[in-house]
C-alpha cells in the first residue's frame, strides 16, 4: 500500500509539472506543441533560475559548450546547449513517466490477490488449474531471524465420491470421442481417436488393443485385409487420477474401406505386379503385367528428365543477374562519386598549398599525381580523382593544351565541385593568375564545410537506420514489463 502511495504521489508530481509547463508554454512567443517538450523546457527554465555559479555543473557545462561548438560550427553555443539539455531532460522525463505508470499498473494488479489470507492460509487453485508457487518470507517474532521460501501448492484434488459420480458421464462422452469420423462402433472404417485425456475431466488415459494388426494403441486402423463381414476388435482403456484407477472395455467392428473405382483398379494393378515380381524373381528381366481387373494395361516410361526446369531456372537466374549487374554498376558509380566528393577537399587544399609555395597550376597537378604514383608502390588503394589527374598530366605531356586538359578532367569527373574548380583554373590561364590563390582558399574553406555537412548527414542517416531495431527492442522490453501486469489482471 505504501508503494502505491509513493507511486501515485510521484505521478501526481509529474502531472503537475506537465500542467505548469502547459501554462508556461502558453505565455511564450513561440510555443511548443509537444507536451513532453513543454515539460522539458519548463524543467530546464526552472533549474536555470536556481543555478549556482562556479559549481561542478557549470564546469561540466563549459566542456559541453566546447564540444557542441566543435560539432556545430557557426551556430550559437547557447542555443545548441539549450536544445541538447532539453532533449536529454525530455528523454528522462518520458522514461520516468512510463516507468511510473507501469509500476502503478503492476502494483494495482498485485492488490486484492494476496497469497496468505487471514489465519495463515494459502488458497489452492481449483480443479484442473495446476499447482501454484507461493513466494513467502517467514520471520521469528522477537528474534532477528527470517527466511525466504518458495512453496509449491498443488491444485485442489477430487474426492473418491466425486470421481465415482462423474465416471458414467465421462465414459459416455469418451466413447463418442473415440468413434471420431466413423458412423458408430459397428461401422469403423477410419482411424479412431484414442485420446490421452478428455477436456473437463481429470483422468489420464492409456489404451490397449486386442488385435494390433488391425488397430494399434494410437487408434490407427489397418483394414485393407479385413473381410466384408468385418472383424470385432476389443479395446481396453485405463483411466487414472492419482491413486484412483479404473478400466473400461468396449468392442468395435472394423469393416473394409470403401474404395473408389480407380482405387480398386490400382489395387488390382499392384496385385498383378506383385505376382509378376514373384514369378520372375529368378529371371534377368521383370515382365510387366498386360492385364489387371479385366483391363488391358499400357506401360510407358515416366519422364524424369528435369532439363527443361533447369533451362527455365537458368533463364530466370540469368535475367535477374543481368538486372542486378546494372544495379551493381549504379552502386559503384554512386560510390565513385561519393569518393570524388570525399577527396575534393584534399585536392583543393593541396593545390592551394603548392600554389602558395610558388608552383604553377600545371606543376601542382604534376606534383599531386606524382605523389599518388609513388604511394601506389606502397600498395595503397586506388583513388578515382588521382587517377583522373594522372590522365590529365599525360594529356598535357602529349601536347594537349592546359585549358583543354583541365576541361576534360572536369568532364570525366562529372561532379559539380570539380567542374567549378576546372572553371577557376581555366579562367586563371586565360586572364592571368591574379586572384586565383584567393579563390582557391575560399573554395578550400567551402569544401571543408561541405565535407563536414556530408559527414553529419551520413551520421543522421545511420541513426535513422537504427530507429527500427531500437523500436523493436523497446517494444520487446515493454512487453516483458507489461506482461506480468496483464497476467495478474487476468488472474
Amino acid at each position: 500500500m505504501l508503494k502505491l502511495v509513493i507511486y501515485s504521489l510521484t505521478l501526481l508530481g509529474m502531472l503537475g509539472i506537465m500542467i505548469a509547463a502547459k501554462i508556461h508554454n502558453s505565455k511564450l512567443k513561440n510555443p511548443e506543441r509537444d507536451l513532453f517538450q513543454m515539460s522539458a523546457l519548463f524543467i530546464y527554465t526552472w533549474i536555470g533560475k536556481r543555478r549556482i555559479k562556479g559549481t561542478k555543473i557549470i564546469r561540466a557545462e563549459r566542456g559541453m559548450n566546447e564540444t557542441l561548438r566543435a560539432l556545430n560550427p557557426g551556430k550559437k553555443v547557447e542555443t545548441l546547449r539549450k536544445e541538447y539539455v532539453i532533449g536529454k531532460i525530455k528523454m528522462v522525463f518520458v522514461i520516468l513517466l512510463s516507468g511510473n505508470v507501469l509500476a502503478i499498473a503492476v502494483c494495482l494488479g498485485g492488490m486484492g490477490r494476496g497469497i496468505i489470507t487471514e489465519g495463515g492460509m494459502i488458497e489452492r487453485n481449483d480443479y484442473g488449474k495446476g499447482a501454484k508457487v507461493a513466494e513467502v518470507t517467514v520471520e521469528a517474532q522477537g528474534l532477528p531471524f527470517h527466511e525466504d521460501f518458495s512453496i509449491s501448492v498443488p491444485e485442489r484434488e477430487y474426492s473418491v465420491e466425486q470421481l465415482d459420480s462423474m465416471v458414467n458421464e465421462f465414459l459416455e462422452k469418451l466413447e463418442k470421442k473415440v468413434i471420431g469420423q466413423n458412423e458408430n462402433a459397428d461401422q469403423v472404417k477410419r482411424d479412431l481417436n484414442l485420446v490421452r485425456n478428455l477436456e473437463g475431466y481429470p483422468f489420464m488415459l492409456s489404451w490397449d488393443s486386442q488385435n494390433y494388426n488391425i488397430i494399434n494403441s494410437e487408434g490407427r486402423v489397418r483394414n485393407e485385409s479385413v473381410s466384408e463381414e468385418g472383424e470385432i476388435v476389443n479395446l481396453s482403456c485405463e483411466y487414472k487420477y492419482g491413486n484412483y484407477v479404473g478400466n473400461y472395455e468396449f468392442a468395435v467392428r472394423v469393416l473394409p474401406p470403401d474404395y473408389s473405382e480407380e482405387e480398386i483398379w490400382r489395387n488390382a494393378v499392384e496385385e498383378e505386379l506383385q505376382k509378376s515380381q514373384e514369378a520372375t524373381s529368378l529371371d534377368t528381366d521383370l515382365l510387366l503385367p498386360a492385364m489387371a481387373d479385366d483391363t488391358d494395361l499400357i506401360w510407358t516410361e515416366r519422364d524424369t528428365d528435369e532439363s527443361a526446369v533447369l533451362l527455365i531456372l537458368s533463364l530466370v537466374i540469368g535475367i535477374i543477374v543481368f538486372h542486378l549487374k546494372d544495379k551493381d554498376l549504379e552502386k559503384s558509380y554512386k560510390e565513385r562519386n561519393e569518393e570524388l566528393l570525399s577527396d575534393y577537399c584534399k585536392v583543393v587544399n593541396r593545390l592551394t598549398l603548392y600554389m602558395s609555395a610558388g608552383m604553377t597550376v600545371r606543376a601542382a597537378f604534376n606534383k599531386i599525381a606524382g605523389d599518388y604514383k609513388n604511394s601506389l608502390d606502397k600498395q595503397r588503394k586506388k583513388r578515382f580523382v588521382y587517377e583522373e589527374m594522372i590522365l590529365t598530366c599525360n594529356e598535357m605531356q602529349n601536347g594537349e593544351s592546359e585549358v583543354k586538359s583541365y576541361e576534360n578532367f572536369g568532364l570525366r569527373c562529372s561532379v559539380g565541385e570539380y567542374t567549378r574548380l576546372v572553371g577557376m583554373l581555366g579562367q586563371s590561364l586565360k586572364k592571368g593568375n591574379a586572384g586565383l590563390l584567393s579563390d582557391l582558399k575560399t573554395e578550400a574553406y567551402r569544401a571543408q564545410t561541405e565535407r563536414q555537412n556530408s559527414i553529419r548527414k551520413k551520421g543522421e542517416e545511420a541513426g535513422t537506420k537504427l530507429l527500427l531495431p531500437m523500436t523493436i527492442m523497446l517494444g520487446i522490453v515493454m512487453v516483458l514489463i507489461m506482461m506480468p501486469a496483464f497476467m495478474s489482471f487476468a488472474g
